[in-house]
């Protein structure tokens, strides 16, 4: 009797174990991909306001002059320094679009500076990468999801994102319109 009880337990075990796996493989791209915005939006909204918009909160009485423009402090308890603000790009992007994105900010636009080792802003807006958060199609090609969005500006916008596995999770490698 015991000897069954093993044999179907094994049984059972390797029956969820198949299961689990093609429930991997069958996931559509499409689910995959708005899974993935789903566990990235808290994160991406914060690149957005942080590169962008500027819709993060400021500390108006900390403030530093660079270059004749005004930054003020961060106030974010989980953005004060740059490397915080860097470990948050990359759980969102891929290696080469975190830095893309932090080149942006601190070169191309220069609205992110940091002093003494606290992070600053200057008080600019632009429209950014609204996302809306789920795909309309998508195609996989290996550790690589091709989804076509909608982008939320004043007038919904088509958008093509670009989702690359990294290290068994999915990060934004690119977003176009």
């Amino acid at each position: 009797m015991r000897k069954q009880w093993i044999v179907l337990g094994t049984a059972i075990v390797v029956c969820a174990a198949a299961a689990c796996l093609g429930y991997r493989h069958s996931t559509s791209p499409v689910q995959i991909t708005n899974e993935a915005l789903s566990s990235l939006a808290n994160d991406y909204n914060k690149v957005q306001a942080m590169a962008y918009t500027g819709m993060v909160e400021l500390d108006w009485t900390d403030s530093i002059e660079v270059g004749g423009t005004l930054f003020f402090r961060v106030n974010d308890p989980e953005l004060q320094t740059m490397a915080d603000f860097k470990e948050v790009l990359n759980r969102v992007y891929v290696p080469s679009k975190a830095e893309e994105i932090l080149s942006y900010c601190t070169e191309t636009t220069s609205v992110l500076t940091e002093k003494d080792g606290v992070l600053y802003r200057a008080d600019t807006y632009e429209m950014g990468w609204p996302l809306e958060p789920k795909a309309n199609a998508a195609q996989r090609e290996g550790d690589t999801i091709t989804a076509d969005i909608t982008l939320a500006y004043n007038e919904p916008t088509p958008g093509i994102l670009t989702l690359q596995k990294e290290a068994g999770v999915w990060k934004i490698s690119d977003l176009s319109m």
